[in-house]
């Protein structure tokens, strides 16, 4: 069974580059065909492009929001739909819901390339097959492969910058919708097989949708406020936690401060030695904390007030107060 992988630009072509390996893999009888992998160098390209849509029997489109429109995709679809049973083309949709597609692809049935739409694709493949596996082993082999896709999708999103194409809004899918619905009538009339009531009932089904997108659109405003709200808040705490840093700083220096005071405070009767005068006694202290001065009577008679911080006093030991000299042979 032929499966043709349809790409236009990057990040499409990358992804589709993954498919092609990761899907012959997991549904082992299909084919994947992709032609940036298997039309070799010197051939004409068009010819054997041309072959392989007529021969294909399944197709992937690889959309994203910037190629949803692009010719090649364009093309390549239509000769797959021609070829094909619409339900037999999926749009995997890479960076948009299917809801936002809005090209001609948004008549196709499309999967989200996410790993839920990756195992409803896997399993309509296995049906496909005359003799289908179980579906408990396709299901083994989908969760065993499925992480390294999905990792390559992320990459190729990522590499590759995005031109952001057009969002669809709630009024245009509405509108499609009411187009629809008018097309029903318009077919119903002509061919004499809607009664009244039924046409009525359509009616009614396209307000109630209208409704439902007046709801859509209020809950879009409210995540745009929660969104905001929750950016905000991230902002305070990291406020929070810049303050909560700067308190234990704060909190350090003082707690470090006073550890310096008591390591310096000096009462009277301690011995000290000074780098100038050398060593001598306190005799009379005044003042606390960072201003507290002292008044130092050394032992060569010398007698001076000092700010015990800044004066780089050493207080000695009782047992080096003895003889604080060093001894002399």
């Amino acid at each position: 069974m032929k499966v043709f992988i349809s790409w236009s630009g990057e990040p499409s072509r990358s992804i589709a580059s993954a498919l092609h390996g990761w899907l012959g893999v997991v549904v082992q009888h299909v084919r994947p065909w992709l032609s940036d992998a298997e039309i070799e160098s010197g051939t004409r390209w068009n010819d054997t492009l041309a072959t392989n849509l007529e021969s294909a029997d399944f197709g992937l489109v690889c959309v994203t929001r910037s190629n949803q429109s692009a010719p090649w995709l364009m093309f390549e679809s239509g000769a797959l739909a021609k070829r094909l049973k619409v339900a037999r083309v999926v749009p995997l949709c890479i960076d948009l819901e299917p809801a936002e597609i809005i090209s001609p692809l948004q008549s196709f049935q499309s999967r989200k390339l996410d790993k839920e739409g990756m195992r409803r694709l896997v399993h309509e493949l296995r049906e496909m097959s005359d003799a289908p596996k179980p579906r408990e082993d396709i299901d083994r082999l989908f969760e065993a492969m499925w992480p390294g896709l999905e990792e390559q999708v992320r990459l190729a999103t990522t590499q590759h910058k995005r031109v952001e194409g057009p969002r669809r809004s709630p009024d245009d899918m509405l509108a499609e919708l009411v187009t629809r619905v008018r097309s029903l009538e318009r077919e119903g009339d002509s061919a004499g097989v809607l009664p009244r009531h039924d046409l009525r009932l359509l009616y009614r089904t396209a307000k109630t949708l209208e409704e439902s997108v007046d709801r859509l659109s209020g809950l879009m405003g409210t995540v745009e406020l929660l969104s905001h709200t929750a950016g905000r808040l991230e902002h305070l705490r990291n406020e929070e936690s810049e303050l909560l840093a700067n308190s234990e700083k704060d909190r350090d220096r003082v707690t470090a401060s006073r550890r310096l005071d008591a390591e310096l405070a000096l009462d009277v009767g301690n011995r000290v030695r000074h780098p100038d005068f050398g060593t001598g006694r306190v005799v009379s202290v005044e003042g606390e904390g960072k201003d507290q001065q002292a008044r130092i009577l050394f032992d060569n008679g010398h007698q001076m007030w000092v700010v015990i911080r800044f004066a780089s006093l050493m207080k000695l030991r009782l047992d080096s107060a003895i003889d604080p000299s060093p001894s002399q042979n």
